[in-house]
């Protein structure tokens, strides 16, 4: 699954890692435990990594959401997805 988003990063989700190309920086990957989306309005009620983990509202990507992506040595939360696109890979 390839995924850009609203600051044109592409995130690349494949084998349990996540690759991912910021458009202002050079591409890293880490291993991704956890890989889903949330509704952008609902971050808005949490103030830690820890509380949209434990209690956001699980959702599969799609446009307009934003993505929560995190291991044990990295986390990221996206700008708004624009664009999914299915078997996108490296």
């Amino acid at each position: 699954m390839k995924i850009t988003t609203e600051s044109f990063a592409v995130y690349v989700y494949e084998d349990g890692l996540a690759h991912i190309f910021p458009s202002t920086t050079s591409r890293y990957t880490f291993r991704a435990d956890i890989f889903f989306a949330v509704e952008p309005e609902e971050l808005k009620g949490f103030t830690t990594i820890d509380d949209i983990l434990d209690s956001a509202e699980r959702k599969d990507p799609a446009v307009g959401r934003r993505l929560v992506v995190a291991g044990q040595s990295a986390w990221r939360i996206s700008t708004k997805i624009i664009l999914i696109e299915e078997g996108g890979s490296l």
